[in-house]
């Protein structure tokens, strides 16, 4: 596994000014640059057009045989009830899974080559405590906002070469809270919109590989039980059109299951909004 350096994507603090703490700065174009040292170039055009890399098995009409017939080995990245759901949905399903709370706990329960499923969906304890940003130090600046995007980024970068292989797919769920807005969720708010803009760049560079690319954004309440504190707040807006249901952990788990389907090979690099319909976006 190639872990993201901190030194290459993180630069020098960012001096405190009107009173708010020191912060270092990830800069999207440097994920990006790493997400395109990623990228192989060692592709063709098959009979329809579609980008081959060698070794890259297809199926009829030019589909990935992972496409085709549903993940067989996925790997599970994050400690939000999201990501135990997918998982257990996805073992229900007869899939292989490796479940870890962060990339860098692959360690020896690395599956190797054998992934055309990764779904990274991220919750750090603290991030839905609503605190106005100017009481954050920056070690707490550091740990809620930037540390995820710094795991995102090393779930692309372990993600890219095994995807590739089996023209699989990458699945990140990421809150909504950053679209509909939630005072005193900032950091909560920035490492969701990072991960996101970092998603929509995989996503394009990695369709000439076959790789495509989901971006999920379920409601801040579908993280973690603690979330249940935020009820009656302005992160709170709406009901759900289709009720309660639809915006649960095993809800999202349903739509990457959706997004497995042979059916769903014509997307990549879109958000779908899971809140039921509560604000029905954009």
């Amino acid at each position: 596994m190639r872990a993201a350096s901190s030194a290459a994507a993180v630069p020098a603090a960012v001096p405190a000014a009107q009173g708010l703490p020191a912060v270092r700065i990830i800069t999207l174009h440097t994920c990006r640059q790493a997400l395109s040292s990623h990228g192989d170039r060692n592709t063709f055009a098959g009979s329809d057009g579609r980008p081959v890399r060698p070794g890259q098995t297809k199926g009829a009409g030019g589909v990935s045989e992972s496409a085709r017939q549903g993940p067989r080995h996925a790997v599970v990245i994050g400690r939000s009830a999201v990501a135990a759901a997918v998982a257990e949905a996805l073992r229900g399903e007869g899939t292989e899974v490796v479940a870890v709370p962060e990339t860098a706990a692959l360690g020896a329960g690395d599956p190797g080559e054998a992934v055309d499923l990764v779904v990274f969906a991220p919750y750090t304890p603290g991030s839905v405590e609503a605190r106005p940003v100017v009481d954050l130090s920056p070690a707490e600046w550091d740990r809620l906002a930037e540390e995820p995007v710094r795991d995102g980024l090393a779930a692309f970068q372990y993600a890219h070469p095994r995807l590739k292989a089996a023209g699989g797919r990458f699945v990140l769920a990421v809150p909504s809270v950053a679209i509909e807005g939630g005072s005193g969720l900032v950091p909560l708010a920035t490492a969701a919109e990072a991960l996101r803009a970092l998603g929509k760049s995989a996503a394009r560079r990695w369709a000439r590989d076959g790789v495509s690319v989901h971006l999920l954004t379920p409601t801040v309440f579908a993280l973690d039980p603690a979330a249940e504190a935020l009820r009656g707040t302005d992160v709170d807006r709406s009901e759900a059109a289709l009720g309660a249901d639809s915006m649960s952990p095993e809800a999202v788990a349903d739509v990457v299951l959706l997004l497995c389907s042979p059916r769903a090979r014509h997307l990549t690099g879109s958000t779908f909004a899971l809140d039921g319909g509560a604000l029905m976006v954009p």
